[in-house]
């Protein structure tokens, strides 16, 4: 019972940031990776764990790099754009943008031994970077409410302070505008009109990505067992300005025409993981890998600012925040991933991979704060998640075709939101001696509720699609 009171009391904040806190929501977003890298990975679903021989399963299963014959070089741009689709109180809007980056670009050294009474028939190394993460999207929400207000949100959550103590980035903002003022004692607060009755709007953008930096050694025994192990050093961007008005259009409330909120948050991050896997050879047509990864322990920096503007009896008033900055660490779970590979002679590729990652092990600390609200939400808000990944590939002389499909399931608990996650993937190759080509298509779906802000009890219903093209330049050395 204890516990579903602390989920009932999080059930809308955990879907609510305000700027100046570190919270669950970072630990979950920079926790998430959906691999990105080469094109033709993406196109067969990104399950490489079991069939190796691909720049991407370097940071999926290490071992893959074992299956390298040659020494090769490539390299990974991608056009992402998504879309998003939002319902809020029965009125429907949608934004959309377009990222172009680099996914992949990395090089393998293989070094053969042809020494025929040697168990180990090659050593492999590579150096490059994969994305693991992409944060870009550009958000626009619209409705009525009558039920609550922004404002009531900020005058509930000064109460009990007095002004020169309230939240900088928050309400005090409202304070300094004249949105929320005291009555009866310095700690007693009403707001600028005592019922709801707004349009409300909000306008993100988003941008950003998590790449990572991987180093990885493997080897080949026997053509039979190959293993590998990789250093990944992951790095965080993460950009985020939004502007939330609202306004009264009717003219139906006293003395109020509008007030607009704007923040903004900069987070950067660096961090290191160790990644070691195997990769077994059952028969020529048959193979099974299995890897774990330990967490990637990041050191991350925030900094953030924010204004606010109201006009109130024909007046306009606004205040800005100081700018903000907090350094903390952050540990992400711990993930294992078993897969299975089906080698149909030269002409055909059937792979299945599952991946376990469990988010309520997520960890902020910091070296002035203890975070133990926020490690407690993350326990309770969160929970496992599978990440499903299957692709084939048909090969006619010099071409392939590939097609693909993955499936992540919801991270939250009690089914607290969505946030299921699914593609469909295809993609061609050609391959000539020493080049390849490779071209893939990802359609990713997923869809996802948002609050305003932590007391609103009605939520935007997100639904994303994004596209993803993806195309790799290779050449064997």
């Amino acid at each position: 019972m204890k516990k579903y009171l602390f989920v009932t009391v999080f059930i809308f904040a955990c879907f609510y940031q305000q700027l100046s806190a570190q919270n669950e929501i970072d630990a979950l977003r920079y926790s998430q990776v959906y691999y990105g890298s080469t094109a033709r990975s993406m196109a067969m679903g990104g399950s490489f764990g079991a069939l190796g021989a691909d720049f991407s399963s370097l940071s999926i299963n290490p071992a893959g790099i074992g299956i390298y014959k040659k020494s090769e070089i490539t390299i990974t741009p991608s056009n992402y754009y998504v879309v998003e689709k939002s319902t809020y109180n029965n009125n429907a809007t949608d934004d959309r943008k377009y990222n172009f980056n680099l996914s992949n670009a990395g090089i393998v050294f293989a070094i053969n031994i042809k020494k025929e009474s040697s168990a180990c028939k090659g050593i492999q190394f590579g150096i490059g970077f994969n994305r693991l993460n992409n944060y870009n999207y550009n958000g626009y929400y619209e409705g009525g409410n009558s039920q609550s207000s922004m404002i009531n949100d900020l005058r509930d959550k000064a109460q009990g302070t007095a002004p020169n103590a309230l939240d900088p980035f928050y309400t005090q903002l409202a304070f300094n505008t004249y949105l929320i003022d005291t009555l009866g004692s310095l700690t007693n607060y009403i707001g600028a009109f005592p019922l709801p009755g707004t349009l409300q709007r909000k306008s993100m953008n988003v941008s950003g990505s998590n790449n990572e930096l991987v180093l990885t050694l493997g080897g080949n025994l026997n053509d039979k067992l190959y293993i590998g192990g990789s250093v990944g050093f992951p790095y965080v961007r993460y950009y985020e300005s939004s502007t939330y008005e609202e306004m009264d259009q009717a003219d139906t409330i006293p003395n109020f025409k509008n007030m607009t909120y704007n923040s903004y948050l900069e987070t950067h991050g660096s961090g290191f993981n160790f990644k070691i896997g195997v990769i077994y050879r059952i028969a020529d047509w048959v193979r099974i890998g299995a890897a774990i990864h330990t967490p990637t322990y990041y050191s991350m920096k925030d900094r953030w600012n924010s204004d606010m503007e109201s006009e109130l009896n024909d007046v306009k008033y606004s205040a800005k925040s100081p700018e903000g900055s907090f350094d903390y660490q952050l540990t992400t779970p711990f993930k294992a991933n078993g897969s299975l590979a089906f080698v149909v002679g030269k002409w055909a590729l059937i792979t299945g991979e599952y991946e376990f990652v469990d988010y309520r092990n997520a960890r902020l600390k910091s070296s002035t704060e203890r975070f133990n609200q926020e490690n407690r939400a993350i326990g309770n808000i969160y929970t496992f998640q599978s990440n499903v990944r299957a692709g084939a590939e048909v090969k006619i002389k010099q071409f392939s075709l590939r097609g693909g499909y993955t499936f992540s399931s919801s991270p939250y608990a009690s089914n607290l939101n969505d946030g299921k996650r699914q593609a469909i993937n295809g993609g061609l190759g050609i391959k000539f001696e020493k080049y390849f080509l490779d071209v893939a298509y990802s359609y990713i779906f997923s869809k996802e509720k948002y609050f305003f802000y932590s007391s609103n009890p009605t939520p935007v219903n997100n639904s994303l699609v994004a596209h993803n093209v993806l195309l790799t330049l290779g050449v064997k050395l």
